[in-house]
């Protein structure tokens, strides 16, 4: 497991120009436009998690994952580690973010703002969440069609969860948004439990996929 992530962090590092200009624009996001903070931790949150795809790619073009059947490398050790490579590429990016956006603040001498702070809180599981679409697809389309697969995903959920709240704005569900500010906390927990479970699901799904290949 080691060794293919260090494989991964050596790929992820021929990148680093572009990795590099990733980070500068966040920076520049935070250092320009105050209010910005959370949409820097979402953008880099999304951007790791399209490296860690990245890195499934590139396997597949430079016939990687063949040689890696070679090594003592087991299928089932290849898609653990896409997952973890997932998890701690998001998490870097959450930390990185989440720290550099309270730096600013700080310098700022503004306070610290609590809905940037539960903000934050939430991006975690949306984290596990995307991962836990874009994996299996990736390991089951590959490459150009899988990024293809992968875009329309996202857009499909984007335009379910707009029709959603557009849906609940409409019908003015006072009780149901009652319910909601009165018990958000256990919903967030109830949501990331299932989260979690789904994670689970999406990662035997992965393994299911790559067990019927054929290199």
């Amino acid at each position: 497991m080691r060794g293919l992530l260090q494989k991964d962090f050596y790929m992820l590092s021929e990148m680093k120009k572009m990795i590099l200009v990733i980070l500068a624009i966040a920076f520049l996001l935070l250092i320009a436009n105050s209010g910005s903070e959370s949409f820097v931790v979402s953008y880099l949150i999304f951007v790791a998690a399209f490296l860690t795809l990245a890195t499934i790619t590139q396997d597949e073009h430079s016939k990687g994952v063949q040689f890696l059947m070679t090594l003592p490398v087991s299928r089932k050790n290849y898609v653990q580690e896409k997952y973890l490579l997932g998890i701690v590429m998001g998490g870097g990016a959450w930390i990185l973010a989440a720290a550099a956006a309270l730096a600013v603040t700080s310098l700022r001498g503004k306070s610290i703002n609590e809905e940037f702070l539960a903000q934050c809180v939430i991006y975690l599981p949306i984290l596990l969440l995307m991962l836990g679409l874009m994996l299996p697809i990736q390991f089951r389309f590959g490459g150009d069609k899988g990024r293809i697969a992968i875009m329309a995903a996202v857009a499909g959920g984007m335009l379910a969860c707009f029709l959603v709240l557009k849906i609940v704005d409409l019908s003015n569900l006072t009780g149901a948004k009652n319910f909601f500010e009165n018990y958000y906390r256990l919903i967030f927990v109830v949501a990331t439990l299932i989260l979690l479970a789904g994670f689970w699901i999406s990662y035997r799904i992965s393994l299911a996929i790559m067990n019927k290949k054929e290199f």
